[in-house]
């Protein structure tokens, strides 16, 4: 058998596949791209791109599955609040005032829910961090999302000064 040859492993028995060593196959090339996989694997693998989730019609990538996709929803967010309590508690040791699900109202009257406000009253000093869990899309990701929290947590900041008794500083 040749190595370029198709291995359909849907219509070849699966004793063929077996004694193959290595076990590989190529599927049909797809937009110029030859895809390969494990022989023992599912053949929907490679039949179709699209997200397996009803009603979702993105590409299945392991990005989507893991930060968007509503079938990972629960453990998307037990994931996040595991590690908002991290920090939590890492803050709460080095002796941080902390508060964890914090309603705040920005200039704008829109309503927010910060995930941690730490406050060091002897140093005058508060934070407020909201952790996110994201896939790496680039070298620039760190900076567009400390930009995208910035604009959403900056206009809150007079509000949870009054709220929590925090001075505010220029």
């Amino acid at each position: 058998m040749e190595s370029d040859e198709v291995l359909d492993p849907i219509t070849l028995p699966m004793r063929t596949l077996a004694r193959r060593r290595p076990a590989y196959w190529h599927c049909h090339q797809t937009d110029g791209v030859r895809r390969y996989g494990s022989a023992l694997r599912s053949w929907r693998a490679f039949s179709t791109t699209r997200c397996r989730q009803p009603g979702c019609n993105e590409t299945e990538t392991l990005g989507h599955v893991l930060g968007f996709c509503r079938k990972g929803e629960l453990l998307r967010n037990n994931r996040h609040h595991r590690v908002r309590g991290a920090v939590a508690c890492l803050l709460r040791n080095k002796g941080w005032e902390v508060h964890e699900e914090v309603h705040c109202i920005s200039e704008d009257d829109s309503h927010r829910r910060a995930d941690i406000i730490a406050i060091n009253r002897q140093q005058q000093k508060a934070i407020i961090t909201d952790p996110t869990i994201r896939m790496e899309r680039d070298l620039n990701q760190a900076h567009q999302v400390d930009h995208e929290k910035r604009a959403i947590y900056e206009p809150c900041i007079p509000y949870l000064s009054a709220n929590y008794n925090i001075p505010l500083f220029n």
